[in-house]
Order: structure tokens, then sequence, then C-alpha cells
């Protein structure tokens, strides 16, 4: 029988009537989907394996519960009904996702042996990322990889411990937070220095690299203090270090919306290397001296020994070495 216990108002016309599903059986569902394709009460019996007059009974016992008319027979033929052909669609609907629940389970049952989630930050490029996810692919057979967007840097702790992801790609400033917890593993996954974003007209752009000294006369556009605080705090840390306080140009709300806001010569934005630059052809990256940033994928811990969890971990990490 379904579980469900959730009552639903079912009916005609103005009258409603309340129905639950726990009095409807698979069985019955079957049997009306096969009579509703069928059209036929002897060919959706053969469907199901069961004999003409349970199909009659069933449809009977149906339309009974549920107050329904769902079919019309005329001049012997069948066909259905408004209401009828409203439940076939719906009924075949809560079965595919029913099915769908079936393969995830079964999939968590196998430990993933045949597909990952994999999250990744929104200013992480991913077009490196997919060519490793590709050579990981082709090394390893049919390994299906999930991708999910994560939209704040702490999403990447609550993704992995609610397990809806089971390997995360995120920001280097973010291992603190990531050891933080004991139920997760994290590995540095790839090393660069952060670079300072601008407009090509700026005087800077032309360097090959650029200090925190030549930023004096820069003003800086910032994330708005949230979720973002780690980057801010790492990039705020360095300016101290130099003994220099920016100019605060702006607050965003995320790292592209910053790229976007680049509007003047003086104007730029510190970011990790491999931030998207949103398609501007107008603007361009120069390393920030002294500074570091760069990837950490992270999994949980329990999954030290899952073949493909950890090893799509070892494979990412050994890829960027290579790089």
């Amino acid at each position: 029988m379904l579980r469900y216990a959730r009552r639903i108002p079912l009916g005609t016309g103005k009258k409603m009537r309340s129905f639950s599903l726990s009095d409807l059986s698979l069985l019955q569902v079957k049997i009306f989907l096969a009579a509703a394709e069928e059209l036929n009460f002897t060919r959706a019996a053969e469907r199901c394996s069961v004999t003409q007059p349970t199909v009659s009974r069933s449809i009977e016992a149906l339309e009974k519960q549920t107050g329904l008319i769902l079919f019309i027979r005329e001049r012997g033929k069948m066909r259905l009904t408004p209401a009828g052909r409203s439940l076939r669609r719906d009924f075949a609907d809560a079965l595919d996702i029913m099915g769908q629940g079936l393969n995830r389970a079964w999939e968590l049952q196998q430990g993933y042996r045949n597909s990952i989630a994999v999250s990744y930050v929104e200013a992480s490029r991913m077009d490196f990322i997919l060519e490793m996810a590709a050579a990981f692919k082709a090394e390893n057979g049919l390994v299906k990889i999930h991708w999910r967007l994560i939209d704040e840097p702490d999403g990447t702790v609550k993704g992995l411990l609610s397990y809806d992801t089971d390997v995360a790609i995120t920001h280097l400033h973010f291992m603190d937070q990531l050891r933080a917890s004991p139920e997760l593993a994290c590995r540095e996954l790839l090393e660069m220095p952060l670079s300072v974003f601008m407009l090509k007209s700026n005087p800077l752009s032309n360097r090959s690299s650029i200090s925190v000294s030549d930023l004096k006369s820069q003003k800086v556009i910032f994330p708005k203090e949230s979720s973002y605080d780690h980057y801010a705090n790492s990039v705020l840390g360095i300016f101290a270090n130099e003994g220099v306080t920016p100019m605060m140009a702006a607050r965003v709300s995320s790292t592209g919306e910053g790229v976007l806001n680049l509007q003047e010569d003086d104007e730029v934005i510190i970011l990790n290397h491999l931030a998207s630059l949103a398609n501007r052809t107008d603007c361009v990256g120069v390393p920030l001296e002294n500074s570091r940033s760069g990837l950490v994928i992270a999994m949980r811990a329990a999954d030290a020994d899952n073949p493909v969890i950890a090893g799509f971990v070892d494979f990412a990490v050994a890829y960027m070495k290579g790089l």
C-alpha cells in the first residue's frame, strides 16, 4: 500500500471530498495506467498479469474511493474523461518520481559506484575543472558526475555534511574553515597568487605583477560583509602586512558583480586568478605580489575508502600538479 497519509481534496463540481492515499494500492495505480493507455480492460489485464474481472473491480473500486468518473463506455468503445486524463498524467509522473528515488537509493547503497556529486563555487573557472573531470572519466569508465553550483562559500560544508555533494571544490582561503570540521577531509588542489582585475585602460594593466604599494591610489571593490568574510579578511590582511589601507570603491554582493562594476580607470577588484571575467574583453588580471590563493578539494572523511569519491580526489590533486 502507498504510505502517504496526506488528505487530498478530490471530487467533481463544487462538491469536494477528502481522500487518503493510504487507501490506494500500487497495483490499483498500475492497473489504472494500463487501462488508461490501452482503453481496453482485457489488454490491460494482460499487461498487469491479472484477470479481466480484476481490472474491472480495481477500476470500479478506484472510482468509488475517489468519487471520480474515470472512463466513459459508449458504443462498445472506451475513452477517458477529463478527470481520467488528468489522473493518468499525474499517476505516471508519480511513478516516475518513485523510480528515480529508487535509483538514487540504490546508488547510495552501492557507495556511488557509478556516480558522484561535485560542487564548485561560482567564481571558479569551469574550463580546466571540466577538462580534469573528463580525464578522470576516461580512466574510470562510465562514471557520471553531477555538478552542483554553490552560491555561498559556507554551502561547501553544509553540502558535504548533508550528503548533497560528495566532493567540493572551493577557494584555498576556506581551508581553515573546512579543517575546523572533523567530519571533513580536505587537500590543496591548486596554488597561485591572487590577481588584480582592472580595465585595460588602467595604467597598471601593463605590469607583469603588482605590489600592494602600487594600489595605494586605486579604489578597491569588495564583496559585502557576509559569507565572504574569509575572502575579505585574507585580502585586507595582505594590505595590513604592507601597512597600506585600501580605498574602498564599493561593496558588491558577489565577485561576479564586482567584475561587472569595474568602470573607472582607477578601480580594481582582487580575486582568485581563476575568477571569471564574465566575458569582459576590456578587463585584465595581473598577479598580486606576496599573495596566495588557489583551490582546495574536500570530501567527507568517512568516504576515504570509497573508490569513486576518494579516487576522484586523488586524481584531481595529481592532475593539477601536472599542469
